[in-house]
């Protein structure tokens, strides 16, 4: 998008995304816990919590198993050597 709209106009359309953002959240920050109890709110926060704690964990406990980390390197690793097999024929054209 930046290269092909004026800067001011992508600064100006964050901003505003910003701007309406924070206007909704803070509305809603003090709207909704007037329309729930402070009794379900608290419930409500406390499973949230513990879903996205225990999902976290989850996703760092499958990460670490050697086995990715082995097939990670071995992508990383393939990806640099197609990447010098390009540099190395786009510099035999040119030089």
């Amino acid at each position: 998008m930046a290269m092909r709209h004026p800067k001011s106009i992508l600064l100006s359309g964050a901003l505003s995304a910003l701007v309406v953002m924070m206007v909704l959240s803070t509305g809603l920050g003090r709207i909704v816990p007037n329309l729930i109890s402070r009794k379900h709110t608290n419930s409500a926060a406390t499973v949230l919590y513990a879903f996205f704690g225990l999902r976290l964990l989850y996703i760092v406990w499958r990460s670490y198993s050697k086995a990715s980390q082995k097939k990670e390197m071995e992508e990383v690793e393939e990806k640099l050597e197609t990447r010098k097999g390009k540099t190395a024929s786009i510099s035999s054209y040119i030089g």
